[in-house]
């Protein structure tokens, strides 16, 4: 009975308030680091739409370097002298310069400089869609690192803010500013969520069953009090 009133004399109410800040801190290192995942993923979509885009842009210098200024101009030109060769593929003379030299390489080399001028207009598209992936992306990014900033700062808040009893596990450095160097903290913290899971249920069952020791002790003050009652209500002889 002793130990039954020393038991039930513990204050746990003490405990509460760190109990519930261990689930808010569980939270919050669940969400930042959940953020810091959805960041990887942009950040490696920054990374190849980038990449796209300086392939493009080498792409296209390239294919500058095959043609005039006036491509266009002339890419409708090429187009019409391949219609008409196609349909008198031996020509006399050039329909342009009505020169004969090289005529029979004509058809061939029309050919060639259409093909080139067509790379022109395939790199400008695929650079002009390289460049709205990145336009994309990169607002994505800032969207994620400052997200990432803010989940950061409350987790903080929360692990500064509290007066922890020494048997809460707490992190073994300083969580990185940035997203980019989360990982390698993560590895060497993500054990504490079960730490903290574990503490919290260790406290809970252990209020639990002082309740119930107090639900007791209240029960046996009870029977042992009854006797005297029942003693006073009997009639003395």
């Amino acid at each position: 009975v002793a130990w039954a009133r020393q038991e039930a004399a513990k204050d746990f109410t003490v405990f509460d308030e760190e109990t519930r800040k261990l689930s808010s801190l569980e939270t919050e290192f669940l969400r930042f680091s959940a953020t810091s995942g959805t960041w990887a993923t942009a950040q490696e979509r920054f990374d190849k739409a980038r990449e796209r885009v300086k392939s493009a842009e080498e792409a296209l210098t390239s294919s500058l370097s095959n043609v005039s200024e006036d491509a266009g101009e002339l890419v409708d030109i090429l187009t019409a002298a391949t219609r008409f060769l196609t349909n008198r593929p031996q020509p006399a003379s050039c329909p342009l310069c009505e020169s004969t030299e090289k005529v029979a390489e004509l058809a061939e080399r029309v050919g060639v400089r259409l093909e080139a001028l067509r790379s022109l207009r395939d790199a400008k598209q695929t650079l002009s869609s390289a460049r709205k992936s990145l336009e994309v992306a990169v607002p994505e990014l800032e969207r994620l690192e400052s997200k990432y900033a803010e989940d950061r700062d409350a987790f903080l808040k929360t692990l500064g803010d509290t007066k922890w009893s020494g048997s809460v596990p707490l992190p073994s450095s300083d969580c990185p500013d940035g997203a980019a160097d989360f990982d390698g903290w993560y590895e060497v913290n993500k054990g504490l969520v079960e730490e903290w899971r574990a503490l919290s249920d260790k406290r809970k069952e252990e209020e639990r069953k002082s309740i119930n020791i107090v639900d007791v002790l209240k029960a046996y003050d009870e029977n042992l009090e009854l006797p005297a009652e029942v003693e006073g209500l009997i009639p003395r002889l």
